[in-house]
């Protein structure tokens, strides 16, 4: 990061230079956050499609299968996405550091799934070995593709790292479009193979990178570096996905077919904020934040993610029901409610999201850490309270809480982060 103690050269060339960077910039947003978009519009309708042939009860099975195994992938996460992100300010650096976080993360899920596949059989007969191999399989290669997909948006390589995303998503929608008898073991098979392409893919473009390495010493420093990311990052999943787990856990599994659209609804409207904040973040870090560029890029972020969160809220609120009955079907009526109450999350969200990036890109990370431990701690110790009384809805309920939560608690760290760096 440029610092205001650098040479009097590299000052008096930073303002010539900024002034050339907004419309390069500007480009490299608007392909990568456009990329990403179709790819992740490919995965709704692929959800929209799966809820609407399997029905409430597989597409509760579905989700309930990777709602338990998907806490593995937290773990397995390691804090490594914004770790590499953060090392793109040394192109030499970070291309040593890829192979290592392949590796580091590939045996890390595969032994932690092995010891988790037993348990997992036993929450329902239909959770045979065959199939949980199967999904774990998918869930070991799709972390990796999201690996390479983090390791080309740290080297600005937007258009591979996009494509990447959208070759994943079409191979997963096209069978499922033209296979009209679908029985959710049939889409876990999907999902392997559609992540085996793009795994094809990701090692294609990471070649002349990409190395085996086995460095056990190297790793545990890799870990050591990252720790306040991958804290951040279980905190996240504690605040933010820990519902659904819970809700597969401790309820039938037809519940979570219910509770899985309008959460996906939510999640999907943080679209536009985790990709602009993920494409920004490599960018201004390399810049001081008393610069123009800096700062005309934090207020655009702001800005925009006022107008969007309200755009949705309002359609949230007035029109849940003709939204889940267009997306989903009348068999999902009882969803409505649910989305209704959580209309509010997409503005405190996308606000967090440049709360978030604010204190990230300025070396905040700890403080994020300890600003996340509130929504985490309301989240589990609220749905552990809510579920067995007032079921879906209080999970809902719960979610709205600990977004506003954690709306407060990120302002309050944005603005301390604020203080220290304009000092």
């Amino acid at each position: 990061m440029i610092k205001d103690s650098t040479s009097t050269q590299a000052t008096a060339t930073e303002p010539q230079a900024s002034a050339k960077l907004p419309r390069a910039r500007l480009f490299q947003i608007s392909f990568g956050v456009g990329g990403v978009m179709l790819a992740r519009l490919l995965g709704i309708f692929t959800q929209i499609i799966l809820a609407r042939r399997l029905g409430a009860e597989q597409y509760g099975l579905f989700n309930s299968l990777y709602a338990l195994l998907n806490p593995l992938i937290i773990l397995a996460n390691l804090g490594l996405d914004n770790w590499l992100l953060r090392q793109s300010s040394d192109r030499v650096l970070l291309n040593k550091s890829v192979s290592r976080v392949f590796a580091l993360r590939g045996f890390v899920l595969a032994g932690l799934l092995l010891v988790a596949a037993p348990f997992v059989s036993m929450r329902n007969p239909a959770f045979t070995p065959h199939l949980i191999a199967l999904a774990c399989a998918g869930i070991i290669g799709d972390l990796l593709v999201g690996t390479a997909d983090t390791a080309l948006r740290a080297s600005i390589q937007v258009l591979k790292a996009s494509s990447l995303q959208i070759v994943v998503a079409l191979s997963l929608f096209v069978p499922i479009w033209f296979t009209p008898q679908l029985p959710f073991s049939t889409v876990v098979i999907y999902r392997c193979i559609a992540v085996a392409l793009g795994f094809g893919l990701s090692v294609y473009y990471l070649h002349g990178i990409l190395r085996w390495v086995w460095q056990p010493r190297q790793w545990i420093n890799t870990i050591r570096e990252a720790r306040f990311y991958f804290i951040s990052e279980v905190m996240a999943y504690l605040t933010l996905r820990v519902d659904l787990f819970l809700v597969a856990l401790l309820l039938p599994t037809i519940n979570s077919g219910i509770y899985a659209p309008p959460l996906a609804i939510i999640n999907n409207t943080f679209l536009v904020p985790s990709i602009t904040a993920q494409i920004l973040l490599p960018m201004i870090v390399k810049h001081s934040p008393k610069s123009p560029l800096y700062r005309r890029v934090i207020r655009l972020a702001i800005g925009l993610s006022v107008l969007y969160g309200l755009a949705w809220f309002a359609l949230l609120t007035w029109y849940s029901d003709w939204i889940i009955n267009l997306m989903y079907g009348a068999q999902y009526a009882d969803a409505i409610p649910l989305l209704q109450i959580m209309a509010i999350i997409p503005l405190l969200k996308s606000l967090n999201f440049c709360w978030a990036t604010f204190m990230v890109s300025n070396d905040q990370q700890p403080l994020r850490v300890k600003l996340q431990t509130i929504g985490a701690t309301i989240s589990i110790l609220g749905n552990f309270v809510v579920i067995p009384l007032y079921g879906l809805q209080g999970v809902a309920i719960i979610n709205m809480i600990t977004e506003i939560a954690l709306f407060i608690s990120y302002g309050y760290g944005a603005w301390l982060t604020y203080q220290k760096v304009m000092r």
